[in-house]
């Protein structure tokens, strides 16, 4: 999601806030089927324009490379997009991890993943100002096949193999996991505050029987008296 300059968010990936928003699972709406859906519809005509930019027979190796890279770009987005529901459900059901916990760790994977791939279109970012036509092309043609060779790379890692990716889960796990020190620390604490309890119980009821005792010793005196030849008018 795109964020002002000098605007704050909590959220690694300002428009979407929630799994729910990414996925509802309902077939109809969402980030993700937006994407997806909207994906297939491009994926035909960036082809044909593709095909009418250059000429067959004297650049047909421009063509084969800007198909190439298209096809590689169409299956990126889509094997990311099954992978961040994987990923997202096994965090839930595996870890039991709750759900916002789950969306935490997965939406700054995504986040990380695409300051990574931006990495290397920098280069291209200042090209408009080359005035030498050839320059300026092959500045931008060069970044966006590093670019390309980053997206590579987290397809053959899976994505949370790939090295920017595990510093990333390594630093969620030390934000949201306790040591064993502290867990110990307080199961202690918790142990100590149920053995005050039982002991007050344990008193408690103990003073009750107690009282009750005492209440039938009196009543049965009470009832010896009565039986007295004294104890009756």
């Amino acid at each position: 999601g795109y964020v002002k300059d000098g605007a704050t968010t909590k959220y690694n990936l300002p428009a979407l806030r929630s799994f729910k928003e990414w996925n509802p699972q309902d077939g109809v709406s969402g980030i993700k089927d937006f994407i997806v859906n909207g994906l297939e519809d491009l994926n035909r005509q960036v082809q044909q324009e593709i095909c009418d930019t250059f000429d067959p027979t004297g650049q047909i190796e421009a063509k084969t490379l800007a198909l190439d890279m298209h096809t590689q770009s169409r299956r990126f987005i889509l094997e990311l997009c099954a992978w961040m529901d994987q990923f997202y459900y096994e965090l839930v059901e595996s870890s039991e991890s709750t759900p916002d916990e789950a969306w935490e760790l997965l939406s700054s994977i995504v986040r990380r993943m695409f300051e990574v791939i931006r990495v290397p279109r920098t280069g291209a970012a200042t090209a408009a100002r080359d005035k030498n036509s050839i320059q300026r092309s092959s500045t931008i043609l060069w970044s966006l096949i590093q670019s390309h060779r980053v997206m590579h790379d987290l397809l053959e890692s899976r994505f949370r193999n790939h090295t920017a990716i595990a510093p990333v889960i390594i630093l969620h796990v030390f934000r949201t996991r306790i040591t064993r020190v502290a867990h110990a620390t307080s199961i202690r604490r918790i142990e100590g505050r149920l053995a005050l309890l039982e002991k007050g119980q344990n008193g408690t009821g103990g003073g009750g029987r107690k009282q009750q005792q005492n209440h039938k010793d009196k009543g049965e005196k009470e009832s010896g008296d009565n039986d007295t030849p004294g104890g009756r008018k």
